[in-house]
């Protein structure tokens, strides 16, 4: 895990080394954007798990003008950045970002359908888009209604439940490459595996995504929802913050033999309860590490590690961690 500043000196220091990053490109941002960016602004109010230090700016885009603009501004000078959409599945360390972090504003959200044809904006929530879609009797996407994430992040994880994928019913994808020009590719262009695709690899930014799904009934695809929304309350520790799922699940053997959940694996190995300061490994589902209200990035990283260690000296596992870790 990443040594964090654990005294005053230390976080001091980290922001000392963005000094010059924070001189040289406030007034740049300020003057770009509609809305208003905030400079050293406390990651944990932007994570679904509530931990992280200060990005140097978050901003938000309000349309394809703004982003395209502040792309190329990023890009010339080679600052960092990170897209972030709802903040589960990322953890940001106690030295938070020295960079920018970017969210897609409102412009970016609309849903569109015709027939069995749906559009989605990056910004747009997938329990939003799996209620509005249900609504129209359309059905494939229902598992997302509990998925506390935007489409163009989820994308980027091919996010999901179980064996479904929200890659499953994607056609294509309309983003912005790192030469600032929008792209249209095809699922398999893309390339997606399980809770992977390729476009960790580039920096680009999902504008907008397609799917084709199939005909139902409304009211059969609202029932579904209502069944998934129930089983999550029963299944998931709702009641306290978290990144989602922590590992992802073992792949299949290649003798067909499906291996334990990642979350059987870390109750068998006795982790379930087991807390590092603020942070635990959830008594309903041992796949999640919750804040019980006063949890650090160090405490979640130092409870990951532990995890980790446990299971694959217990079973000779190595978990391959879902939730991603931002560097500062």
């Amino acid at each position: 895990m990443h040594k964090q500043p654990t005294t005053m000196s230390e976080a001091d220091a980290f922001i000392r080394e963005c000094a010059p990053w924070a001189d040289s490109h406030r007034r740049f941002l300020s003057d770009l954007l509609a809305i208003p960016p905030l400079f050293q602004e406390p990651l944990s109010n932007h994570t679904t798990m509530r931990v992280g230090g200060p990005a140097e700016a978050l901003v938000t885009v309000a349309d394809i003008m703004e982003l395209r603009t502040l792309m190329e501004y990023i890009e010339t000078r080679r600052l960092r950045h990170f897209v972030l959409g709802k903040g589960g599945n990322t953890l940001f360390t106690s030295r938070g970002f020295c960079g920018i972090v970017i969210r897609l504003g409102r412009t970016f959200d609309a849903c569109d359908i015709h027939e069995n044809k749906v559009s989605a904006g990056g910004a747009l929530s997938l329990p939003s888009l799996a209620r509005q879609t249900a609504a129209q009797g359309l059905t494939g996407l229902e598992f997302a209604c509990g998925i506390p994430g935007l489409v163009g992040g989820s994308l980027v994880g091919n996010a999901g439940t179980g064996s479904e994928s929200l890659s499953d019913h994607l056609v294509f994808i309309d983003l912005l490459d790192r030469k600032n020009e929008i792209r249209r590719l095809t699922r398999e262009e893309v390339g997606f595996s399980y809770r992977h695709s390729n476009l960790t690899a580039v920096s680009s930014v999902v504008l907008r995504a397609h799917f084709r799904l199939r005909q139902s009934h409304p009211q059969a695809t609202r029932q579904r929802i209502s069944s998934l929304t129930e089983y999550r309350g029963e299944t998931q520790p709702l009641k306290f913050p978290s990144a989602g799922c922590i590992f992802k699940n073992p792949v299949p053997r290649k003798n067909g033999d499906s291996p334990r959940s990642a979350g059987a694996l870390i109750e068998g190995a006795g982790m379930k309860g087991v807390t590092v300061g603020g942070a635990e490994v959830s008594r309903i589902h041992a796949n999640f590490i919750v804040n019980r209200g006063h949890a650090t990035s160090d405490d979640v990283q130092e409870l990951i590690r532990q995890v980790h260690a446990r299971v694959r000296e217990r079973f000779g596992v190595s978990l391959e961690l879902e939730v991603r870790i931002v560097e500062a």
